[in-house]
């Protein structure tokens, strides 16, 4: 009894639309893994870290510092909005404070930047835009 729900859920699971992170490439692969719910029950797509490939995008984004700090700061929230369903709540935070600290944002938005680079990040969370008017 437990196997077979365990199996209705895996299966459910993978029969959800790929998030969008994934590239093309990827995509495809994913689909053609959970085409049909038995191939689904049967093969199990490989595990991946869909919050690492998220980081490590916006670590190239956020480490150049000819980019103005506003930009850096609309893709710190950007990347951290697309990757909130890629792991708990608290993981995605700490990843992303970790990587705005790592790439000198924080710093670069002056005293109080890490509590800025928190509210952007929570704000991410909610889906909330920070930026609007």
């Amino acid at each position: 009894m437990r196997a077979e729900k365990a199996t209705r859920a895996t299966s459910a699971a993978t029969e959800r639309d790929p998030p969008e992170i994934l590239a093309t490439g990827e995509r495809q692969e994913f689909s053609k893994l959970t085409q049909s719910k038995t191939q689904a029950s049967r093969a199990l797509p490989p595990a991946t870290d869909l919050l690492g490939r998220v980081i490590d995008r916006a670590r190239s984004k956020l480490a150049d510092p000819a980019v103005p700090v506003k930009t850096r700061v609309r893709a710190l929230w950007a990347y951290c909005k697309a990757a909130r369903h890629c792991g708990s709540s608290d993981v995605v935070i700490d990843e992303f404070t970790a990587l705005a600290d790592a790439t000198g944002l924080a710093a670069d938005l002056g005293w109080h930047g890490r509590e800025d680079v928190s509210h952007v990040l929570h704000w991410a969370l909610c889906d909330r835009n920070p930026f609007e008017d």
